[in-house]
């Protein structure tokens, strides 16, 4: 009788995380009724920056939708973020050389914008590309540019 407790519960607890929606539905209705513009590529942002490390399928899908909406604004932060979005969900997919492309793209964008911190975030993502393919010396190369970049 215990073993079918514990089944019946683990059925339960399955089903309830199985309908749990990634971005609650409050903040999906904002992002949906607000204008494109730059606070709702923001918003999106915000909402998808961690997805990548736990559910890179919707990560995917909300990256593209940030990307799409920066560029029907000409938003360039919004599209770098969407591709650096794209590369962390690529490299958690273990799809290297994706990660890599969108990475690439991500630099030149952040170059564009002078925006050396996230640079710095670039080079770090890009140590961790290099280390999951088991190349540790560029690893420790982009490292400690990034920390050089940080700390400068």
């Amino acid at each position: 009788m215990e073993k079918y407790g514990i089944m019946v519960s683990m059925i339960v607890f399955a089903l309830t995380l199985q309908g749990q929606s990634i971005i609650s539905d409050s903040l999906r209705d904002a992002i949906r009724n607000s204008p494109d513009d730059s606070s709702k590529v923001k918003k999106l942002i915000n909402a998808s920056l961690y997805l990548p490390y736990s559910n890179s399928d919707s990560a995917l899908f909300y990256a593209d939708s940030i990307i799409r909406f920066s560029g029907k604004i000409d938003f360039s932060f919004g599209t770098s973020y969407g591709y650096g979005i794209k590369a962390a969900a690529y490299a958690t997919q273990g799809d290297f050389a994706r990660a890599l492309y969108f990475n690439n793209l991500n630099r030149r964008l952040l170059e564009e914008l002078n925006d050396q911190l996230r640079i710095a975030g670039w080079h770090a993502e890009l140590a961790n590309i290099f280390s999951e393919l088991g190349d540790h010396r560029e690893a420790l190369i982009q490292s400690s540019i990034a920390l050089q970049l940080v700390y400068s």
